[in-house]
């Protein structure tokens, strides 16, 4: 590796340790059911929104039945779409 690759790699770690406190503090504040950030005013909307159509809710959760059909369901979804992109791509020769 030459100095070029030595110094990426210092920035990346200096810049994941300067973002490491923040973006905890961030979190903590996010996944508290009382917690408030910044972000509240534009993404609360949005999220009441998807709590709307979803089953489960914010308040309620979802038990262990539930969760498993998401999961199945997302899982599901993902490798359709996956497949799908498979298909319809063309063949480079």
């Amino acid at each position: 590796m030459d100095i070029y690759g030595w110094l990426q790699l210092a920035a990346f770690l200096g810049l994941l340790l300067l973002l490491t406190k923040p973006m905890g503090l961030y979190l903590v504040r996010v996944l508290d059911g009382e917690g408030r950030t910044f972000l509240d005013p534009v993404l609360k909307p949005v999220e009441l929104l998807f709590y709307r159509d979803l089953p489960g809710g914010s308040k309620t959760g979802t038990d262990w039945k539930q969760y498993t059909i998401s999961l199945l369901m997302f899982s599901l979804i993902g490798l359709l779409f996956t497949y799908l992109i498979l298909r319809i791509q063309t063949c480079c020769r």
